[in-house]
């Protein structure tokens, strides 16, 4: 398993707002899990879905750079 580079804390720190593309990718994404919102508040939902995408972003650009910097001589 990859390591995680990007901490909760981190990721709420960064966070910025979602496009309507990333909010339609958190959505398309949670359906084909048929993952939903428990509550009529489907937007906190669906945020979070995108939040954790975009932490995911974040830990990848973290870890190619540590791969990039073993890689000089």
């Amino acid at each position: 398993m990859k390591q995680i580079l990007c901490t909760p804390r981190e990721a709420l720190k960064y966070r910025q707002s979602h496009t309507a593309e990333e909010m339609d990718w958190a959505i398309t994404i949670a359906d084909c899990y048929s993952a939903h919102p428990l509550r009529r508040d489907a937007i906190n939902f669906y945020t979070f879905v995108a939040d954790v995408f975009a932490a995911g972003r974040i830990s990848g650009v973290r870890e190619e750079r540590a791969r990039r910097k073993k890689e000089l001589p």
